[in-house]
């Protein structure tokens, strides 16, 4: 086992072939696309001549290869060869996924570079402002610098260009003639580029930048940077779509490039998937269907095709330890728990008396100005004041920083000292507090000012901030305010001044700004600290820290004294970012203290300087305080220590504290980072027990923790309502919703955040598990051991004929396989029913089980009306503060006190009683359920298990058995319907259908089995009646062979129909070869042949003649809602949807109306028809099917009137090739070299042998049940 481990582990990534003879950054490619990646090259380079530095020397204008080697790494060189074959060949693009650290930015530049040289305009379109300063680092690297670039975003310090030294390059024009060159559509002479952001063309339609966009991206070279923020199908992504139709060539930058699904369209528009007979809209919903496993599958396939290419930096040999600060947990947890507390009477306080007056105060406003509202045409002029739980997570991440800071100190102080060079890394500063912050006296702190450097300031600062509310005017204009809490009610007041003093009397033993208790302290044992952010204050700590203890590992003294902080505040001296690593990797400086922002684009690798020789060059740490969820964006952290010409490799101390909300996390983000971290050495005893836990920040997490969120609506509201499950305006939030509800997770107290992981992740992996035996797991592209026999092959989608895997055919194979899952055997049928009754009869078991019930929603029931009851004793004592009781007390009439007082007392009364009614009327309801379900599903019971067949609607009925329901006494309510599990046995290779909770979705299926099955007829017993129909039932899936459907070729185009939902795999055959398909659940079954009923999807451009021969008044049914009716022998009618998002592409293409009769649509109820006469017929078809992607789908009769004009046979294999397949336009051929050949039998090889050992893997598992 720990040999195959080993094995797998060596195997999981491949050295990048480098093509280019510059000097290579030695890297990685995923083994996913290892052999693509290089089929590709190698394709590459035959068909420029074999020489791929001298190609991009010429493209480049470089005069010497020497000059080139200089700008470019050899991996760079041939991304921006693809890249330039891409445009010059096939005029499409290419999609740069780097790995941060191996040089996107240097490729960027060299693209812009290229297009001047070869007199297209370049286009370049980032995230943020300040990335323009970083590409024209990289272009003066590359000897482009002189190229003066005209800037759409307006004129500010962001969008200044400067150089290294921070002196400046370029601006934008000023405003006047930046509008009149917007507004002209022409990029003048002067200007060699075009740079803007993704906002610049986020505006509605019609905006003069989105006109000047669309104009100047005719006939250029687009880099898109940062292309999986390019805003997906909304109106930006679809400006961006059209400029990339128009561009000569786009070259895509982006590490996560499919993370949105919605972002494909645009990906589309510029790579080969454009060739697949798939719409847009089909095919965001094929990614969203298919996941990462289609996500995989895709990026291969475009990696074959030279249009992908993927490099990630090494992390063989490097050390990383994940450290628990478990000895500090009782006094961190305190301090979590009193911090918490605080921060949710805060979030209570603004609900129950600040909301209240700024709707009232809002409604006053808006009634004043109402006409003046209408006038202006302002949207929501009015009140509003900010959530108080919009800044919960940068609360806690604060509070956790200064947690951590004597720790991370600590640890730094330890590193030193065994000659190391630390470089701490974190988030938040906190410099913006402080420079709001007020001293003592109540003026705003400044240079020289003394003030209390504890934690609690943070608090008082939230709690005040809640008073805070903002008038916006008629014209849209703000105005800040705040409520005067002396002139609020009296239980206003009171409850405001016992939260101040519970902050005021709160632990002080946390530092205000942990940044200065960690750089003061490494200082006072004597080292030097440069500190890269952009505080422009510091505060100088009145602490002796010589005399504080210091520990190993970085741990504290769990009993060490709380100390109340003070400190002087000073203006903190800025240093450039360059010069302060300069000096420390020079060993001027011992420390750097980086931020996310402070230090984009620098390096502090372990590197020979002009200062510091070989000898002397100390190896990095990072101390890592605060990890990024995103993985990319801490594989972005961690590369600033870890990159090329390093001489010594980095270590990486992750410090994580007991606090659930962050354990939890931490350990989700190192399960991701397992692959990276493989090769790695590590500290064992700190880290095996993280790689424990699941991680659901994934699309099964968000519905998981979606539908815990709806039965749990207490801690719902608890959390503010973070998925608007009670917003009657707003749709509930599922996508996500793993975390967004973590995020906020971290403001309860820590034994019910440790409650909620425990609950999320119990459910999760029970779900999982399910998903894996329904074969509907799609998180991962698994290989299985089918040894496959394909016995027929039909056709079912034709593709459209290009020059990618794309094009190709989809078919559906009938396949004899290897039976990878039996049934439950007789005698583990009969072991696992004896556990489960535990020498108990199944009606005792029952019965036991209904009274544990009753008894436990009967104790619920008192307590939560007992709960009701004290909510409304309160609002009865609170009804004089009312603000209307109020109202009337400043009028001094004492009969209308009276009679306010009466009938609020009577709404009140009668309010309880619907809440109390409400509530037993719930647990009836549910104690009904419950009953109901366990008094049915008994243990050892015969159960008929319903098993749908896919297509032909048919049902049959398996033999299973009930193995007991599962009840958790640990949970607060155990015998709520969530909480109770079932689990059935299934005589099929099912085997064993475990449901997490008998509520939700799964009552559906647990009642179809209840209605096919019949109650366990009384004296019972499965050894006698039960055992010997489970041996005839299992006795025909016991067999090593049977009958599978599989979806191979072209299989983006499979998420069109419906029916093929399954699981997409990588399966063997007999022929030991290795393929790609969907394989369909065990219950699909294909109509009995094609001649019968099997309809096949056709691009409607292919079906002229099928189109032609309809009859009068018969139709056709297309994709995209279309349908074509035969009206008259001279005319068709084209009827669509009359939705636009379904069918606006077809009924407003300028190219469709232009060969319609009248040139326009007409509305007809829900429709838009149009009529088209034959001779324009041709023109429509092609437009339907080439530009929109439209398949007629097409009977058997009708496929074989186009069957001779078809190819039948992909020109791509699904199997690995021996050689690269070469089918791209050739500029110069050359035959690849024997060592070239040799290299791709290399890497088959390699790959084989992974796939070979997760077979055996899963062999294992599955033979162990």
């Amino acid at each position: 086992m720990k040999k195959t481990k080993k094995l797998m582990d060596i195997a999981l990534g491949m050295k990048y072939p480098v093509l280019s003879q510059g000097q290579s950054l030695d890297v990685d490619t995923p083994d996913s696309m290892a052999f693509e990646i290089n089929q590709a090259l190698q394709n590459l380079k035959q068909a420029i001549g074999g020489d791929v530095d001298a190609f991009v020397q010429s493209r480049l204008k470089y005069l010497t290869k020497a000059a080139l080697y200089k700008a470019l790494s050899a991996e760079q060189i041939d991304a921006v060869a693809l890249a330039i074959y891409n445009i010059e060949a096939k005029n499409q693009g290419i999609i740069i996924a780097d790995q941060t650290g191996i040089g996107k930015g240097r490729i960027a530049a060299a693209m812009i570079r290229y297009a001047t040289k070869q007199g297209y305009r370049p286009v370049f379109i980032t995230e943020k402002p300040n990335l323009f300063s970083d590409l024209y680092r990289d272009m003066d690297d590359i000897g482009s610098k002189s190229l003066n670039p005209f800037i759409v975003n307006a004129r500010d310090a962001k969008t200044q260009i400067k150089d290294r030294n921070g002196d400046l390059l370029y601006a934008p024009p000023m405003k006047s003639e930046q509008d009149s060159i917007i507004k002209s559509g022409i990029l003048p002479r002067e200007y060699d580029l075009v740079m803007l952001t993704y906002s610049q063309v986020s505006d509605s339609k019609g905006s003069p930048k989105i006109e000047f966009l669309t104009s100047v991206a005719k006939g250029s070279i687009l880099i898109l940077d940062e292309a999986h923020n390019a805003s997906g199908v909304s109106n930006t992504g679809q400006i961006l779509m059209n400029a990339c139709a128009q561009a000569k060539g786009v070259t895509f930058l982006s590490a996560t490039f499919a993370k949105r699904p919605d972002n494909m369209p645009l990906y589309a528009m510029k790579t080969c998937i454009s060739e697949a007979a798939i719409d847009t809209e089909s095919l965001v919903s094929a990614f969203k269907q298919g996941g990462v496993a289609l996500q995989e599958v895709v990026a291969s396939q475009l990696a074959s095709q030279g249009q992908l290419i993927r490099r990630e930096r090494l992390y063989e040999g490097i050390e990383v330890n994940y450290i628990n600060l478990d000895k500090n947990a009782l006094r961190d947890r305190k301090i979590a728990d009193e911090f918490t507390e605080i921060v949710r009477d805060i979030i209570d306080f603004q609900k129950e008396y600040i909301i209240p007056e700024v709707q009232q105060l809002d409604k006053q406003v808006r009634d004043s100005q109402a006409q003046a509202i209408i006038e202006n045409g302002t949207k929501r002029a009015g009140v509003d004041a900010s959530p108080a739980f919009s800044k919960v997570f940068m609360l806690v991440n604060q509070m956790l920083f200064a947690l951590k800071a004597d720790d991370v100190a600590n640890r730094a102080i330890l590193r030193l000292k065994e000659g190391k060079k630390p470089v701490i890394a974190f988030s938040s500063t906190m410099g913006s507090f402080l420079e709001n912050m007020e001293d003592e006296e109540g003026t705003m702190v400044s240079d020289g000012s003394t003030i209390s450097a504890s934690f609690s300031n943070v608090l008082l600062k939230s709690l005040n901030a809640v008073l805070a509310y903002s008038i916006k005017d008629e014209v849209g204009k703000h105005q800040k305010n705040a409520f005067d809490i002396e002139a609020m009610s009296m239980d206003a007041r009171d409850e405001y001044f016992r939260i101040f003093n519970k902050i005021q009397n709160a632990s002080r033993s946390l530092c205000i700004s942990p940044i200065d208790y960690i750089k003061q302290k490494i200082e006072a044992y004597g080292y030097k600290v440069a500190e890269v952010t952009g505080r422009k204050l510091e505060v100088n700590l009145s602490i002796n820290f010589t005399n504080v203890s210091l520990n190993g590992l970085g741990e504290r003294l769990s009993e060490k004294t709380t100390q109340n902080f003070v400190g002087v505040v000073s203006r903190r001296k800025a240093e450039n970012v360059n010069d302060a690593f300069r000096r420390f990797n020079d060993n001027e400086i011992d420390v750097l203290m980086i931020n996310q922002s402070g230090s984009t684009g620098a390096s502090a690798h372990a590197i020979i300087t002009a200062k510091v020789p070989a000898e002397k060059v100390k190896q990095r740490v990072m101390i890592v305080l605060q990890a990024e969820l995103d993985i990319n964006t801490e594989v972005q952290k961690r590369g600033r220590i870890n990159r090329t010409g390093q001489i010594k490799k980095p270590i990486y101390d992750y410090l994580i504290s007991s606090i659930p909300a962050e354990k939890r996390l931490m350990m989700m983000l190192q399960k991701k980072l397992k692959s990276l971290d493989a090769n790695t050495t590590a500290n064992q005893k700190n880290s095996e027990s993280l790689m424990k836990s699941e991680d659901f920040l994934n699309k099964y997490g968000d519905e998981i923790v979606f539908k815990y969120m709806q039965e749990n609506t207490d801690l719902c509201l608890q959390l503010d309502d973070p998925l608007n499950l009670f917003e009657e305006d707003k749709d509930p939030i599922q996508i996500g919703a793993a975390s967004k509800v973590s995020g906020r997770v971290a403001v309860l107290p820590v034994h019910e955040q440790e409650k909620f992981y425990t609950e999320i992740l119990e459910r999760y992996q029970e779900h999982i598990k399910q998903l894996i035996e329904d074969d509907k797991f799609d998180l991962e592209v698994e290989t299985q051991d089918l040894r496959a026999k394909t016995l027929e092959r039909t056709i079912v989608q034709v593709g459209t004929g290009g020059r990618s895997p794309f094009s190709d055919n989809t078919f559906i194979e009938r396949c004899e396989v290897n039976v990878l899952r039996k049934p439950m055997s007789v005698s583990e049928l009969h072991d696992e029913l004896k556990a489960s009754l535990d020498g108990k009869r199944p009606e005792q078991i029952t019965q036991e089980i209904i009274l544990q019930a009753e008894n436990s929603f009967a104790l619920i029931l008192k307590r939560d009306i007992e709960k009701i009851e004290k909510s409304y004793a309160l609002k009865r004592e609170r009804i004089t503060s009312e603000k209307a009781y109020q109202e009337k007390a400043e009028k001094g009439i004492p009969a209308a006190l009276d009679s306010y007082v009466q009938s609020r007392l009577i709404e009140l009364e009668e309010a309880e009683e619907s809440s109390i009614n409400d509530c037993k009327r719930k647990s009836a309801n549910e104690l009904s359920y419950v009953k109901e379900i366990v008094g049915f599903f008994q243990v050892g019971m015969p159960l008929l298990f319903p098993e749908n067949n896919f297509e032909n609607g048919s049902v049959t009925r398996v033999l299973a058995t009930c193995l007991g329901v599962r009840i958790n006494p640990t949970k607060d309510k155990p015998f709520s319907p969530s909480n109770i599990g079932l689990r059935i046995a299934i005589a099929s290779s099912r085997r064993l259908l475990s449901f997490p909770s008998i509520s939700g979705s799964n009552s559906e299926r647990i009642f179809s089995i209840k209605g096919t099955s019949q109650k366990m007829p009384q004296n019972y017993s499965f050894v006698k009646e039960l055992l010997p129909k489970w041996e005839t039932a299992i006795s025909n899936n016991l067999k090593d062979r049977s009958i599978r459907y599989i979806v191979t070729g072209n299989l983006i185009q499979a998420y069109r129909n419906d029916n093929f939902s399954g699981r997409l795999v990588q399966f063997t055959t007999l022929e030991n070869k290795v393929r790609k398909g969907i394989l369909l659940p065990e219950n699909y079954i294909q109509k009995a042949s094609r001649t019968s009923s099997q309809k096949v999807s056709v691009p409607i451009n292919k079906c002229l003649k099928v189109v032609s021969s309809i009859m009068t008044n018969q139709s056709l049914q297309c994709s995209n809602t279309l349908s074509i009716f035969r009206k008259d022998p001279y005319h068709f009618k084209l009827i669509v949807s009359a939705s636009k998002q379904v069918a606006g592409n077809v009924y407003l293409d300028e190219d469709i109306l232009s060969a319609i009769v009248g040139n326009s649509f007409e509305k007809v109820s829900a429709t838009m028809t149009a009529l088209v006469h034959v001779s324009n017929l041709s023109k429509v078809l092609n437009t339907l099917g080439g530009k929109l992607k439209v398949s007629a789908e097409l009977s058997p009769e009708q496929f074989k009137i186009i069957a001779d004009e078809v190819n039948l046979e992909n020109q791509f294999s699904d199997e690995l090739q021996d050689l690269p397949v070469f089918n791209s336009p050739t500029l110069v051929q050359e035959q690849p070299k024997n060592d070239d050949a040799k290299r791709v039998l290399t890497l088959k090889y390699k790959y084989r042998l992974r796939l070979q050992l997760q077979i055996l893997e899963r062999n294992k598992l599955l033979q162990n049940g």
